[in-house]
């Protein structure tokens, strides 16, 4: 197998959990959020099941999981399915592996998700963002899956400052209040129906409006500004006060992950930077993938902080997918 392979990050979105690492070459891929543990995958033809009672058609073609790779131990490969060419899927996995340790030294990978999926205000501008795609397959879609601040079931986000207003972090059933009061916030700011929209992002960072839903029928061809666009995803400036400090909170919260995005200023790279370090073993596990640093010393305490908490607890790596 020749040819060069294609270097790419893809943001993990609704929950934001940082930005997928891509390689691609031929028919294989690996995929790595860390840039250290890489999932092999290989593209081949879907099995036929022997209990399939389906019409034959085209062949359908996924990506299988095919082992995990990593500079210190290697391809572990999983077990193959027994009707596939393995010989074909050795030879695609091989001629991967072998230029990935070169590809490594590329990391972070410029982000290729140029079109965005947008929750709109009730002036129809962005807000929240919500998914995101490399190609325009997608543009399409209708409908929405609701903002999620965390994984259903993540109950470790707790606002400080809501905790000082006398708002408590459980309330009755719920164990993760502070984050149900926060989507519900997005929600009511989204409207019903739901506002959304895709949009082209350029190099400036500004938009193109590409479709748009639930906006009441305004035109699609417009373009906005890269400052109409949260550069955390999630836009900061709230009416009210208590909704600014539960959204501060929670960008403080994620801010091991928005480090890994390269479109944010030097201030706000600061903040975040001093907001991770009560996340010491997410930010060692995911350091590598920082674009820019702005405090090493900082980040050398922070890891040193996550050495001795992996020392006392063995094998507990923070919320990393």
């Amino acid at each position: 197998m020749t040819g060069q392979p294609s270097c790419y990050g893809v943001r993990w979105l609704n929950p934001f959990q940082g930005i997928l690492q891509v390689v691609e070459l031929g028919e294989a891929r690996a995929l790595s959020m860390d840039g250290v543990r890489w999932e092999i995958q290989v593209r081949c033809d879907q099995p036929e099941l022997p209990w399939d009672t389906l019409s034959p058609g085209e062949p359908v073609m996924r990506y299988l999981r095919f082992g995990v790779w990593s500079t210190a131990a290697g391809l572990r490969q999983m077990a193959a399915i027994p009707i596939l060419d393995l010989d074909l899927l050795l030879e695609a996995t091989g001629a991967l592996t072998k230029l990935l340790p070169e590809c490594l030294t590329a990391l972070p990978f410029v982000p290729a998700d140029r079109h965005e999926l947008w929750l709109l205000d009730k002036d129809a501008m962005p807000f929240a963002l919500l998914a995101s795609s490399v190609g325009a397959q997608r543009l399409a879609q209708r409908t929405c899956e609701p903002w999620a601040a965390g994984a259903r079931s993540d109950h470790s986000f707790r606002s400080p400052r809501l905790l000082e207003r006398g708002i408590p972090a459980r309330r009755d059933q719920d164990s993760r209040h502070h984050a149900t009061l926060l989507e519900r916030l997005v929600r009511d700011a989204a409207g019903c129906p739901v506002r959304f929209g895709w949009f082209e992002r350029d190099a400036d960072g500004g938009g193109l409006a590409v479709e748009s839903a639930g906006a009441k029928g305004e035109a699609a061809t417009r373009r906005l500004s890269a400052e109409s666009f949260p550069p955390l995803l999630l836009r900061e400036a709230w009416p009210q006060p208590a909704d600014r400090d539960l959204v501060r909170d929670y960008l403080d919260w994620c801010a091991p992950f928005l480090l890994m995005l390269s479109d944010i200023d030097d201030r706000t790279r600061d903040r975040l930077e001093r907001a991770a370090r009560t996340h010491a073993l997410e930010v060692d596990a995911l350091y590598r993938l920082y674009p820019k640093v702005l405090d090493t010393g900082l980040l050398q305490s922070i890891r040193v902080e996550a050495r001795l908490r992996q020392s006392r607890s063995p094998g507990f790596a923070g919320k990393i997918p």
